[in-house]
């Protein structure tokens, strides 16, 4: 009981996950658990994530703060270039997944100073595809997803649950997206088909085709597309970007592959876009490269001023990115 009033104590400090496991002397995931165990508790809990690939628990101090987390990524406001990797249909439980390529992956993120990733679905194979399934099972392979799929205490990642991942909701009412809640907290699966996530002064769409549920129309600068297992690009009508994102599996007519891809943002707008294809063999290999200058399509020239999303507190600066309070 000690222990969960001292986390208590640092929740209400707004502590970084990781400087709470550190002063516990527990891992992320134990910290998670007693989280955990404080949400189920009635605990109200709300998250903040940010460029760095650090998690703030908050404990709402009014009624009107308590609100389902947003997936909003916090940044510093001098923070002009953002890495991110992108990957997608994954099929963990598929005998042709490639749990080693994801591996390979989280360590070019450490390389490569990269602390968010994007994955644009089907985390789980569930029970249709060509070929055979390592796991038979809806609830071995959730569990397999949860266990393999990589966790490093600096990388954060953001994901919209594909039509794999669906049918197990609705064949065996097991929500994938449920499920990995309850056992990490730096996987944060949107919704099924549609998903959002916000940085800087702008949105990114994560969209996975499912038959029955409609893509949501937005004004994102990028929109990441999974299911096609193939690397496309295309510019939209607003001026932004249209990514579809290769498939980091063997269940692909071409390489298992992700995109390296570089924000370059002006008055907290995205204004170029530097993508780079991966694959991951005895060293990394960049496939190809493209550069967009979006500037060219969109105003990126004024502020806008209604949107703060990427200015922080002089305490997170200090605690979240190690700078001073000045």
């Amino acid at each position: 009981m000690k222990d969960y009033q001292k986390l208590i104590k640092l929740l209400y400090k707004r502590e970084t996950c990781n400087a709470i496991a550190g002063r516990l002397n527990i891992s992320n995931k134990q910290l998670y658990n007693k989280i955990l165990a404080l949400s189920n508790r009635g605990f109200n809990l709300n998250k903040k994530y940010f460029s760095n690939g650090q998690i703030v628990y908050k404990i709402p101090e009014e009624y009107d703060e308590i609100k389902t987390s947003e997936n909003i990524i916090y940044s510093l406001q001098e923070e002009y270039d953002i890495k991110m990797l992108l990957i997608s249909d994954l099929h963990f439980g598929n005998e042709l997944e490639r749990p080693d390529l994801v591996d390979r992956a989280f360590e070019y993120c450490t390389k490569n100073d990269i602390h968010i990733i994007l994955c644009a679905g089907d985390m789980i194979d569930c029970c249709f595809s060509r070929s055979k399934k390592q796991y038979s099972t809806v609830d071995a392979q959730i569990s397999h997803f949860i266990k393999k799929y990589p966790h490093d205490k600096n990388i954060l990642t953001f994901a919209v649950a594909g039509n794999h991942d669906y049918l197990a909701y609705l064949k065996e009412a097991k929500s994938l997206i449920k499920a990995v809640n309850n056992y990490r907290h730096d996987i944060i699966i949107g919704d099924f088909a549609n998903s959002t996530v916000a940085i800087k002064n702008e949105k990114i769409d994560l969209y996975h085709h499912i038959d029955s549920i409609p893509r949501k129309t937005t004004d994102s600068v990028l929109t990441l597309h999974g299911h096609a297992h193939n690397y496309v690009t295309r510019l939209k009508q607003n001026g932004g970007l249209d990514i579809v994102v290769p498939s980091l599996s063997n269940l692909s007519d071409t390489l298992p592959t992700a995109l390296e891809m570089n924000l370059f943002f002006r008055f907290g707008k995205v204004e170029k876009v530097d993508l780079k294809q991966v694959y991951f063999d005895n060293t990394d290999i960049i496939l190809s490269e493209e550069n967009y200058d979006l500037s060219i399509y969109r105003d990126t020239k004024k502020e806008d001023s209604a949107n703060v999303i990427s200015k922080l507190n002089t305490i997170e600066r200090a605690k979240v990115y190690g700078l001073s309070m000045k």
